[in-house]
């Protein structure tokens, strides 16, 4: 028992049930040892363990007791439970409770509250082997670098409490100063900082200083050794003014701090080549602009001379003055006394703009009164001026006006005689074309009922001439069967694949890849073959080098059982079931046929 694997990992092969533990325990006490992939759950471990003891006590150790000794001399008990039975039973035809035949279902037999006695030899061995303490590991695996593959580990022994995995150097960006980190560089680019020069509200920046950036230092008359230390070739991170377009920002000890309503200005000072943004109040009235368009004259006094374009009328102009509760309402064009108005707005009264408007048509009067005189332009007549119409009048259209009469009586119309394909009365009519094309007999003229049994009408020269249906004298290109024999024949054909068809396909012929070497076959009116009717299947796999297949086979597997889904076909490589992506690419050809049977008595 020391040697079976009880782990909370359950490997390759899972933990193994209770009965194969059991098994294994009774091959390894009589001379074997555990498999090596028997593994049991911790949580497991007390029930396994048990079991394997019962098998020892009630199995094992029987058969290894001396020459004439006993397993045991029977208890002073009345009884012991040795183990449980669950037999089933059921009520026969008179009602009473009898035991079920074993054919339906077995007695279960249930040992798990059974007592059991281990001799006191295997406990003190349990006892002083089976527990065993362990020592600890002094070995530590060190993880001190990204991308390690996780291991479980192989080394039984535990590590001590206060063991550690150690930590990293840091390299790169961030470096360690005498137990400091310390940010040196930015995305490898160093950072170039210096606590004393560096000013309030400051950015750290990006900058690449070139060789003419050192030049122009130097010109400005500082020694060369000097600006070549301060300032090294190349790119770096240094703390710097805030830029708007390359333009510094002002600083507060500058220009200040800003107040609420400023506005950000760009200003110049002397003679200096370089301005600086900073914070300034807005201009006043003299330094307005003048607008145009919809609304001119300066930003301080303007005026709404137009909306969208289109002007609004001079309200300086006495009569055009707008009145209380007056609204501005766009005029279209009109004339006037004075001008020729194109559409502007006025101010005019709501009440101005409501006006009725008189209708003509089907429906005429004013808009506030209107009246149907007509229905689609025919004209709706009433019965007399005083009495137009009568309760329950329908409208009838009669000689082009609508008049309205009682509802016509529940007497059917007569029918007339029917024209075209079918002549004559409807009780005793003929068909005498299909489609427009005469339907002739074996005698001259149309409609004549001479035909012989088994007739089948055939179009001809655009006729459909009646036939016989076996025999000498049939001529052009058709299949033929035995006679007597049901019908036969082709019911879907074409190339297909999982993708698509070939053009032509016949009966909407298709193909579903539904696993590795798996495909199935429908076409419209497919029905699960009875002893009435029955399929046969032809199929090839269309050649195709860019796959390169090789011996590639194609076999009928079944019938689907459902209606519409059609057949199954498995198709094999080398003898193994081709991919289903690669066979999504297959291409098969194939043909349906179907033959009719005589139902089986």
């Amino acid at each position: 028992l020391e040697q079976v694997n009880i782990t909370h990992e359950p490997g390759g092969d899972g933990f193994a049930s209770l009965k194969d533990f059991e098994a294994a325990v009774r091959d390894a006490l009589q001379g074997g040892v555990p498999p090596a992939s028997l593994r049991v759950d911790t949580g497991d471990a007390c029930e396994y363990l048990r079991a394997a003891f019962r098998v020892w006590a009630t199995e094992l150790r029987p058969k290894w007791v001396g020459v004439g000794a006993s397993a045991g001399v029977p208890p002073t008990e009345e009884g012991v439970l040795l183990a449980e039975l669950g037999v089933p039973v059921v009520r026969d035809t008179g009602g009473a409770w009898v035991v079920a035949a074993r054919s339906s279902r077995e007695v279960e037999v249930r040992e798990e509250r059974r007592p059991y006695l281990l001799h006191l030899r295997m406990v003190q061995e349990w006892i002083e082997c089976g527990r065993r303490v362990r020592s600890p590991s002094d070995s530590v695996v060190a993880e001190i670098s990204f991308g390690q593959t996780p291991s479980p580990g192989t080394d039984e022994a535990y590590s001590r409490a206060d063991h550690t995995h150690g930590t990293p150097a840091l390299e790169g960006d961030v470096v360690d100063r005498l137990g400091r980190t310390v940010l040196e560089r930015i995305q490898d680019v160093p950072v170039e900082y210096d606590s004393e020069t560096a000013t309030d509200g400051q950015l750290l920046t990006y900058s690449v200083v070139t060789e003419e950036d050192l030049k122009r230092e130097i010109e400005k008359g500082e020694e060369r050794d000097e600006v070549r230390r301060r300032f090294e070739a190349g790119a770096r991170w240094r703390p710097a003014d805030l830029r708007l377009q390359g333009a510094r920002v002002a600083r507060e000890q500058d220009a200040g701090r800003p107040t609420a309503g400023q506005v950000l200005t760009y200003v110049t000072v002397g003679d200096a080549r370089e301005g600086v943004w900073q914070a300034s109040d807005v201009v006043g009235s003299s330094g307005t602009t003048s607008l145009s368009g919809d609304a001119t004259g300066p930003t301080d006094q303007t005026v709404v001379q137009a909306i969208q374009g289109t002007p609004i009328i001079d309200f300086a102009e006495e009569k055009f003055a707008p009145q209380p509760g007056q609204v501005l309402t766009f005029v279209g064009p009109r004339g006037d006394e004075e001008r020729d108005v194109a559409g502007q707005w006025v101010a005019a009264d709501p009440q101005a703009q409501a006006s009725t408007v008189t209708l003509g048509g089907d429906v005429t009067g004013q808009s506030d009164r209107t009246r149907v005189s007509q229905i689609q332009g025919a004209a709706i007549v009433p019965r007399s001026g005083t009495t137009p119409f009568a309760n329950g009048d329908v409208l009838t259209f009669r000689n082009g006006n609508w008049v309205p009469l009682p509802p016509p009586t529940s007497q059917p119309p007569a029918v007339p005689n029917l024209e075209g394909d079918v002549v004559g009365p409807v009780g005793s009519n003929s068909l005498r074309g299909i489609k427009g094309f005469p339907v002739l007999s074996r005698q001259t003229g149309i409609g004549v009922a001479t035909y012989e049994e088994g007739d089948v009408l055939v179009f001809r020269d655009g006729q459909w001439v009646p036939e016989a249906k076996s025999g000498a004298g049939r001529s052009g290109e058709f299949v033929e069967r035995p006679a007597g024999l049901p019908p036969y024949s082709i019911v879907a054909a074409g190339i297909v694949s999982h993708n698509g068809g070939r053009f032509p396909v016949y009966n909407n012929l298709n193909l579903r890849v539904v696993g590795n070497g798996l495909v199935t076959v429908g076409f419209d009116g497919y029905k699960v073959p009875d002893d009435t009717f029955q399929y046969i299947v032809k199929a090839l796999p269309v050649f195709n080098p860019e796959l390169r297949l090789l011996d590639l086979v194609v076999e009928f597997d079944s019938f689907l059982s459902t209606d519409n889904l059609g057949f199954r076909l498995r198709v094999t490589s080398g003898g193994q079931p081709v991919d289903g992506e690669r066979l999504q690419f297959v291409e098969l050809m194939i043909e349906v046929s179907r033959y009719e049977m005589t139902p089986k008595e």
